[in-house]
């Protein structure tokens, strides 16, 4: 049943595999698809293609096999240019499952992913794809996370006001910084230097602290200008590859 799902595959579109260029959308029915035509039609190799771009097994794609003999030899140069081509789309819908999986785990309870929110996803023939965040930067750092992408007073803010019970009074400011590439590492020294601990493991305090803690601190105190158009953009960058990548 939908209600009891994650995700509900609702649409789906192959191109450039097997036997034909581009199958056209073809919504996907909550409880019954029938798909007609006769033999050779393709009809196996459309979901041939559906079933590898979100496989349930090890399928995955074959560029010599899956990509239509007749221009196989055309599209050679662009697959080895790493340029893969696009096989399959799928329209996912979001249930209400995954939606309060997700907003819990990821804010905190607060309510930014909305059950029957539709995303597609996007599949090569290629599927390896890596993504970084320190592409979405300017100038680009030698490594960063999802926090580096956050403007850093917002996010010293942000782990002040988390952490104003145990930190008595001595606030993080940016000068106490030093030069890691990573916020949360120079969190972690500007911690180790004060011998401050604020995770605990079993009756012992380690190092470190809790970013979830931080992130929920930060999305409360965001607000419309708390970004600058470069900051905003970097979000822009990164949400459109993981759409491609998707």
């Amino acid at each position: 049943m939908p209600d009891a799902s994650l995700l509900t595959l609702i649409k789906a579109q192959v191109w450039m595999y097997k036997s034909f260029a581009d199958s056209t959308p073809g919504d996907i029915a909550e409880d019954v698809t029938m798909f007609v035509g006769k033999n050779e039609s393709a009809k196996t190799a459309f979901l041939d293609a559906v079933h590898k771009a979100l496989p349930l097994d090890k399928a995955k794609y074959d560029d010599v096999a899956d990509y239509p003999g007749k221009d196989l030899v055309r599209y050679r140069p662009q697959h080895e240019a790493k340029n893969y081509g696009r096989v399959a789309q799928l329209t996912l819908r979001i249930e209400q499952a995954l939606a309060d999986k997700i907003n819990t785990a990821v804010f905190g309870g607060g309510k930014l992913v909305w059950t029957c929110s539709t995303f597609q996803r996007d599949t090569t023939i290629e599927r390896k794809r890596v993504l970084d965040f320190s592409m979405f930067i300017e100038p680009q750092p030698s490594e960063a996370d999802m926090e580096d992408l956050v403007p850093q007073d917002a996010y010293i803010a942000a782990f002040n006001a988390a952490y104003a019970k145990e930190l008595k009074g001595t606030a993080l400011r940016a000068k106490d910084l030093g030069k890691e590439p990573r916020i949360v590492a120079r969190i972690d020294k500007w911690l180790a230097t004060k011998k401050i601990g604020l995770l605990k493991i079993g009756l012992l305090k380690d190092g470190g602290f809790n970013h979830y803690r931080v992130a929920q601190a930060l999305l409360q105190s965001l607000k419309a200008d708390s970004f600058k158009p470069a900051e905003l953009a970097r979000f822009e960058r990164l949400f459109a590859e993981i759409a491609e990548v998707l």
